[in-house]
């Protein structure tokens, strides 16, 4: 869009945020994992119980903590997930500015998130990702293009992973999604998860 309207290349291969200067006010355990459970719209949230296995899942197999982030919106899901996990976690939700957000990502060994701010921070930041999506603003708002940000699984429901015709998933899901993001199971979160820390 700029490109065009300045008729001139930009020269900006990625996102990136330098987070060396932030100081932290929060204690954090040295080896973590984040969960995001928000999500603009209820559409686009994953179940709380499916945040919940897939964080019992990182815990169990690669002993990090648990960390859930969010705004103070995603408060009472952070707390129901925590509730179901039977050990201890470190609820951020509400308690942290974008700034801090952007050094608590950056220091996290893997993010699991739906698809919202988060992920695009964490590509700015380098942290990798498994971002859970309707296909909401598919094609343009995600998935990243390869050449900017590959350290990333996006999982979607089937009606998109199983559509061959990317123009067609373009056309039909570039500004929005109704479809059912509690259709992903954990499974394939899970698996991608594994994908990433391999």
């Amino acid at each position: 869009f700029f490109e065009k309207l300045i008729e001139q290349i930009i020269a900006i291969s990625k996102p990136k945020i330098d987070v060396e200067n932030i100081n932290l006010n929060i204690a954090l355990p040295k080896n973590y994992a984040i969960i995001f459970p928000g999500a603009g719209a209820e559409k686009r949230k994953w179940k709380a119980e499916n945040f919940a296995e897939t964080a019992k899942f990182i815990h169990s197999k690669y002993k990090y903590e648990i960390v859930l982030a969010g705004s103070k919106n995603d408060i009472d899901i952070s707390k129901n997930i925590i509730s179901s996990l039977g050990f201890e976690a470190i609820n951020l939700a509400g308690k942290s500015n974008l700034v801090e957000l952007s050094k608590v990502i950056s220091d996290a060994k893997i993010l699991v998130s739906n698809e919202t701010g988060s992920t695009h921070i964490a590509a700015a930041v380098g942290c990798p990702f498994v971002c859970i999506s309707n296909g909401n603003h598919y094609g343009r708002f995600n998935p990243y293009p390869s050449e900017m940000y590959s350290n990333c699984i996006y999982i979607y429901p089937e009606e998109i992973t199983n559509e061959k015709d990317k123009e067609k998933l373009l056309e039909k899901f570039r500004f929005g999604s109704d479809l059912d993001i509690n259709s992903i199971p954990c499974k394939l979160v899970i698996d991608a998860i594994e994908k990433l820390l391999k």
